[in-house]
């Protein structure tokens, strides 16, 4: 629910500057480097496919540290990746007619693969080699307990809002269950 309140409110707003306080104790931080696939061949689509974190929940941003663009063929630089929906990746695939084309940014695709948590498919242009992905995630957050003293990692202000919602919960679950066991006691 916070993601989806995040995403509704207005940039700079004091709402905005709340939960983005709240969601920075989950945002994640790593770098890519090996990448599970390599293909300059696949209908002359040039790629890097990448396992994403075992903790990864939603995407933020990311940037790829390359080297060479179609400027210069030997410059070192960081160029901000484009993440686009999969309907939308026939726009910057090669195709025939636009062979040689030229990306300015890599392109993000996000795909199911042999982890739980997907693969992330980095598409770039054929005078850019992708050295590494630096991406910037929102993780799951780790399990709680106050039996086993694990704490949360949301912050303080968060409390309120889990401990109500945890009683919510558990009344609606012991209404739900209260009739059901109250036929069985009758049958008996």
């Amino acid at each position: 629910m916070i993601y989806n309140a995040a995403d509704g409110t207005e940039s700079g707003s004091r709402a905005a500057v709340i939960l983005e306080d709240i969601i920075r104790t989950l945002n994640a931080h790593t770098i890519l480097t090996s990448a599970d696939e390599e293909s300059s061949s696949h209908f002359d689509e040039a790629y890097k496919s990448y396992k994403l974190p075992s903790d990864y929940y939603k995407y933020i941003r990311s940037v790829s540290k390359v080297t060479g663009t179609y400027k210069n063929s030997q410059a070192v630089a960081y160029v901000s990746n484009v993440l686009v929906k999969q309907t939308d990746a026939n726009k910057v695939i090669n195709q025939a007619y636009d062979k040689h084309r030229i990306l300015r940014n890599p392109v993000v695709i996000l795909e199911s693969g042999s982890t739980a948590s997907g693969t992330m498919k980095v598409i770039h242009d054929e005078y850019t080699q992708i050295d590494e992905v630096d991406l910037t995630y929102i993780k799951l957050p780790g399990d709680f307990s106050i039996l086993t003293d694990t704490p949360c990692q949301l912050p303080y202000t968060c409390f309120e809002a889990l401990v109500s919602g945890t009683v919510d919960l558990y009344i609606k679950h012991l209404t739900s269950t209260q009739p059901k066991q109250q036929k069985k006691e009758a049958e008996q």
